[in-house]
């Protein structure tokens, strides 16, 4: 499973994939509200502005109207969380670090589904929110630089979680094999020569 961004999203509906992001799409695809709707709000404006509505106006007629199908009608393959299951860890992730809407739905959403989250372009804020919480970034249009999923801090999500929820079973937000982790493994780079911008 992999967690993806909106243009990765449009790129697998429409089938303009790489090779690369279609292999690694087999294990399963999800997103997030933010970026679904970023997605369907720059394909319904019927705008030409941005490289994702160009690329979605240079799709023949019949893919256009597929993809539109399709994100009218998101399809099951592609799982988007609950947002009564988000909103504890989110608010966990940012009280480790400063996150914006977006940023905090994505880690908690990698968090939950222990998937990486594969993004078409880096960001300093999600770089920095993914090493606070040990989640897994990279991106499908550059060297991979990932976080090994050590889950560095979860210790203190889960403990952001028991004050913000007491006497609910976590298990309900998190795999039950993520009880494990105490937090003090430290995430590793697997290419030590790449950078982070």
């Amino acid at each position: 499973m992999i967690v993806v961004d909106d243009r990765l999203l449009f790129e697998i509906l429409s089938g303009t994939e790489t090779t690369d992001l279609a292999h690694r799409a087999v294990q399963g695809i999800a997103t997030t509200f933010s970026w679904y709707y970023r997605l369907s709000r720059a394909i319904s404006t019927g705008r030409v502005d941005g490289s994702l509505t160009r690329e979605f106006a240079a799709l023949t007629d019949d893919r256009r109207a597929y993809v539109d199908a399709l994100l009218e009608d998101l399809p099951d393959a592609v799982e988007m969380l609950h947002s009564r299951d988000l909103v504890p860890p989110m608010s966990a992730v940012a009280a480790l670090t400063s996150v914006n809407f977006l940023t905090a739905e994505a880690i908690a959403t990698s968090l939950i589904l222990e998937a990486p989250i594969l993004v078409s372009t880096r960001s300093a804020l999600m770089d920095r929110a993914a090493s606070q919480a040990a989640s897994s970034v990279s991106s499908s249009h550059e060297p991979k630089c990932t976080y090994e999923n050590k889950f560095e801090n979860i210790g203190l999500i889960l403990k952001g979680l028991r004050r913000s929820l007491p006497g609910v079973v976590l298990a309900g937000f998190f795999p039950a094999n993520l009880s494990r982790y105490n937090g003090l493994s430290t995430p590793t780079r697997r290419d030590a020569s790449c950078t982070y911008e």
